[in-house]
């Protein structure tokens, strides 16, 4: 019964989901600037380490990342130079994407935008659970919808990433 209390009261200091949706909107408008730079040679590995740093936990400690699309090339990283190495080493040039059978790198594919649709928000203490779908746009117009899961530490009304499974 108790148990039961502690996480009835817990979801009660759940802030509102649009809280999660403008955090998510931000992760994806700086995710396409990442892209955008990526694509542009732009100043992208310090764009990139920004963006990492901002939205994930690595300063807390491992963060899990996992991305098990079709689509994409698989990757699954805990350390913040494990993911920066996901970046750059498995980036393809725009003439190697033409082929529909090439499988793309997540963080710096040629998108044009990237949106998202939470199902599903649970707190716990000082953790979030969201889940949803991300929609990524191409250049040319294809869609690709992924499945994620993100495990966030809720931290003085921001988040820090803990967990991203995108499948």
């Amino acid at each position: 019964m108790e148990a039961a209390l502690t996480l009835l009261t817990s979801l009660d200091l759940c802030p509102p989901k649009n809280h999660f949706s403008n955090y998510l909107k931000l992760w994806s408008n700086d995710l396409l600037e990442c892209s955008i730079a990526f694509r542009t040679n732009k100043d992208s590995p310090f764009l990139i380490r920004s963006f990492l740093r901002n939205y994930y936990g690595y300063d807390l400690g491992p963060v899990f990342f996992r991305l098990d699309n079709k689509q994409f090339s698989p990757f699954y990283s805990s350390h913040l130079e494990q993911t920066l190495e996901y970046f750059f080493k498995s980036s393809s040039s725009e003439e190697e994407l033409e082929s529909e059978n090439e499988k793309i790198n997540f963080f710096l594919h040629n998108w044009k935008e990237i949106s998202f649709e939470i199902e599903h928000i649970s707190c716990f203490e000082k953790n979030v659970l969201i889940s949803g779908k991300h929609i990524f746009t191409e250049t040319r117009g294809k869609k690709t919808i992924a499945n994620f899961s993100i495990l966030a530490l809720r931290k003085d009304m921001s988040l820090k990433i803990l967990l991203h499974h995108i499948s």
